[in-house]
């Protein structure tokens, strides 16, 4: 969702709604909570706004840089988890 919510605030003007639009649940035992599966969808992220980031001007791209950035870090706390 967040990838078209960008290239179509860069097209016209955009509202911001505060009030909640959706819920996700989640649960220990469900499959999108598995290590390998968050994995898999850190990776996915990381592709999706790098590319993203890249396709739209500096100054929009930092916030998806950051988030990038942020994820990376994510990679970098499970691999210190799984050395302790």
């Amino acid at each position: 969702d967040i990838p078209l919510e960008i290239l179509l605030s860069l097209k016209g003007k955009t509202k911001f709604i505060s009030e909640k639009m959706a819920c996700y649940r989640r649960s220990e035992g469900g499959i999108s909570q598995s290590p390998k599966q968050l994995a898999k969808m850190r990776s996915g992220y990381i592709k999706m706004y790098s590319h993203l980031a890249n396709e739209i001007d500096f100054i929009n791209g930092i916030y998806l840089r950051f988030l990038v950035l942020k994820l990376n870090l994510g990679y970098i706390k499970t691999y210190i988890k799984k050395l302790i």
